[in-house]
């Protein structure tokens, strides 16, 4: 006893530490005995690291809405200056489909 992968072999490991079968893989209670033996402060650890993972998947999904919003607001101007563009177009008389030639209005 003591000499298997994975067993420490100090008298206070192999009491915490259950022996650990090696045709199997350990299971969800021995791994979190194991880290909390080990290691104490994981939970705290890995609750910080989540919350932070929370934080930034809110911070991108606000990026994403106000990239869609800055979209639809560029959509809306880019609509209106065609509409202008048109109607100016109708006022002065010219084509949309024609071209101008010459540097604008009144060169031709």
């Amino acid at each position: 006893e003591g000499t298997g992968v994975g067993v420490e072999t100090t008298a206070a490991a192999t009491t915490t530490l259950p022996k650990l079968d090696t045709f199997r893989p350990p299971t969800t209670a021995e791994l979190r005995t194991a880290l909390q033996s080990r290691h104490p402060h994981y939970t705290r650890q890995r609750e910080t690291i989540t919350t932070m993972y929370h934080q930034l998947q809110q911070c991108s999904r606000e990026k994403i809405n106000t990239a869609n919003q800055l979209k639809s607001m560029i959509d809306m101007a880019l609509g209106r200056l065609s509409r202008d563009r048109n109607k100016f177009e109708q006022d002065l008389g010219l084509s949309s489909s024609s071209t101008v030639s010459g540097g604008g209005v009144g060169s031709g």
